[in-house]
């Protein structure tokens, strides 16, 4: 509020973590089909998809579907302006349970990730192009905008699999901060532009002061609040490391 020169004072509103409240309703409205999947994980649908994924992993097309016809129903004049948005709660629902239902189906969806993981870089780096060169960010059609983003996700997914799906105390430790680092990232952030913006330096160089600033107030935040027993569970851990 003192940077953005707003009256400092305070009511309920969830800023940066709009987010948690969605996904506690997307819990419980799709809580009964996540039952549905684990009781019958041979389902028809689920058999189906197996068999056409280890066929050939050009079927992961299939994944793309259900994200695009979202993006294209709901037609949302920024398709990034997901936060406390209609189109940003469906565009979440879609993907929640998308999400959960490419996991239930186990190996074979991993393996044909694994093997899809670069045409679906190439793909969502080409959607990006045509974005970027051919309509400067601004008016690209949403049924693209879908595209190019579940492309990203499905390859991150895939080169995460393949990279970084490994035991390792580096991991386990990063795993456990990024919650709590997005806590404080956006509070962290805006105090270190209070103090940077204003000096006369080049904006590329108040930029890597920021990140660094950021970085800092996050990590340090977290280390001494992680080691306060009763304090872990308002920041997303358990009360025990």
């Amino acid at each position: 509020q003192k940077y953005n020169g707003d009256p400092l004072t305070y009511y309920p509103f969830p800023g940066h973590l709009w987010f948690l409240v969605n996904i506690f309703l997307y819990v419980v409205l799709l809580l009964p089909v996540f039952l549905l999947l684990r009781k019958f994980p041979g389902n028809f649908l689920s058999d189906m998809l197996r068999k056409c994924l280890v066929k050939s992993p050009w079927f992961m097309a299939v994944f793309l579907v259900p994200v695009c016809a979202t993006a294209a129903i709901t037609n949302p004049d920024s398709f990034a302006a997901f936060a406390l948005s209609p189109h940003g709660f469906v565009f979440g629902l879609v993907c929640f349970l998308q999400g959960f239902f490419m996991v239930s189906l186990g190996d074979e969806f991993w393996s044909a990730l694994n093997s899809a993981k670069y045409w679906l870089l190439a793909l969502a780096a080409a959607l990006y192009l045509l974005r970027l060169l051919h309509f400067g960010f601004e008016g690209t059609p949403n049924i693209l905008n879908g595209l190019e983003c579940v492309s990203w996700v499905l390859a991150i997914f895939g080169f995460g699999r393949q990279f970084l799906n490994r035991p390792g105390k580096l991991l386990a430790y990063l795993s456990a901060a990024v919650y709590p680092t997005y806590i404080f990232h956006m509070f962290a952030q805006h105090l270190g532009a209070t103090f940077i913006f204003p000096l006369k330096i080049a904006a590329e160089l108040k930029l890597v002061l920021l990140f660094i600033f950021t970085f800092a107030v996050c990590y340090a935040v977290y280390e001494i609040l992680r080691r306060i027993k009763y304090l872990r569970p308002l920041i997303g851990l358990r009360l025990e490391n």
